[in-house]
């Protein structure tokens, strides 16, 4: 079975689940599309730059393999800040007009949540 078919299987049968195997193969497969999307990117600059290998003719070649290395290291920078905890902010805002019932009123925001179950609650 191949790794994004582990993944999806994972994902079908154990998500949410809490069992050493499901949490590895979300992991491995999370980690794994990651590394494919910025691989995908990278080689779809160059190949728009070249004209997909039509022009630049001699230096293509070449460039696909900066594209190679520019992909994996962005993944490799990618894994590590992923591997940190969450970041917590506080701003305080001063607004003129601000009806004095409304003073002292907090507001949440969060963003770019993808804890699934590996980090838990």
């Amino acid at each position: 079975m191949t790794l994004s078919g582990r993944f999806s299987f994972a994902l079908f049968f154990g998500h949410g689940g809490k069992g050493a195997l499901v949490v590895t193969l979300e992991l491995l497969g999370m980690n794994w599309l990651g590394i494919l999307f910025l691989a995908f990117v990278s080689f779809l600059a160059i190949d728009i730059i070249t004209g997909f290998g039509l022009f630049f003719l001699r230096i293509t070649l070449l460039l696909r393999g900066w594209a190679l290395g520019v992909s994996g290291v962005l993944s490799v920078i990618t894994l590590i800040r992923g591997a940190r905890p969450p970041v917590l902010l506080n701003y305080e805002a001063r607004l003129s007009g601000l009806p004095n019932k409304m003073d002292g009123t907090v507001i949440v925001a969060m963003s770019d949540l993808h804890l699934g179950s590996l980090l838990g609650k």
